[in-house]
């Protein structure tokens, strides 16, 4: 099951609307804005942004910043993150 990591650090289970797999819409509403997927070191999981949460000056998200691959090494999330499976998307 997805979840939505918010910038405070509080966590949430969200389920599609449909059951299945999530909408660009439902993304979009989730990060509060374009999307960009990213690896996770989560084996079978992505971590779905705002491709513009640094230029919106959104609060940096430790909790889902340690989720990142270390591809991405001292990158920091910033906004809500929403962990999901590829199915889910």
């Amino acid at each position: 099951m997805a979840r939505l990591i918010k910038a405070d650090g509080t966590t949430t289970e969200v389920v599609p609307s449909n059951g299945k797999k999530f909408t660009l819409t439902e993304l979009q509403t989730l990060v509060g804005g374009y999307i960009q997927v990213l690896k996770s070191t989560e084996k079978q999981s992505s971590l779905v942004v705002d491709e513009e949460g640094l230029l919106r000056a959104k609060p940096v998200n430790l909790a889902a910043s340690q989720l990142l691959h270390p591809m991405y090494l001292g990158q920091q999330l910033r906004g809500d993150v929403v962990v999901a499976t590829r199915k889910e998307f």
